[in-house]
């Protein structure tokens, strides 16, 4: 809240971002994800498969696909359980999907401050250059 308070933009990702709020049911943080960091938890273990991609409503700031791991590897951990959340509030948008299900994968809120919160691990995205440009236009929609 602090932060939130000062204006200081967020950028937040995990496999249990949202469901570790549903699993151990405490309405404050609930809240507090609604009103400071502008998601909604809806399930865990939202897709088996690591494919994600950026939504027409979020076309102003974020575009392209990404893989994340879901398998095994000597690299990479393993997503056992990713995220569906979904956006809370006013200002608030769906970024990203799951290419499997559709679920809301990410969300991000054009607001005073800013956020990002994605369902599923950032670091886990496969790829270094889609690593990238996803860090790239998280960064560059904090400028804004």
């Amino acid at each position: 809240e602090e932060l939130t308070s000062a204006g200081t933009s967020i950028f937040m990702s995990g496999s249990y971002v949202g469901s570790d709020l549903l699993n151990n049911p405490d309405s404050t943080a609930i809240k507090f994800a609604a009103k400071h960091l502008h998601f909604i938890p809806r399930t865990g273990h939202a897709v088996k498969k690591g494919e994600v991609y950026a939504t027409d409503y979020a076309k102003s700031s974020f575009e392209g696909d990404y893989a994340f791991n879901t398998d095994y590897s000597e690299n990479i951990y393993s997503v056992e359980a990713p995220d569906g959340i979904e956006p809370g509030g006013a200002g608030a948008v769906c970024a990203f999907r799951y290419r499997e299900t559709n679920a809301s994968a990410g969300i991000m809120f054009n607001g005073n401050p800013r956020t990002v919160i994605l369902g599923f691990p950032f670091e886990t995205i496969i790829d270094p250059g889609e690593r990238n440009l996803l860090m790239k236009q998280v960064l560059k929609f904090f400028e804004k």
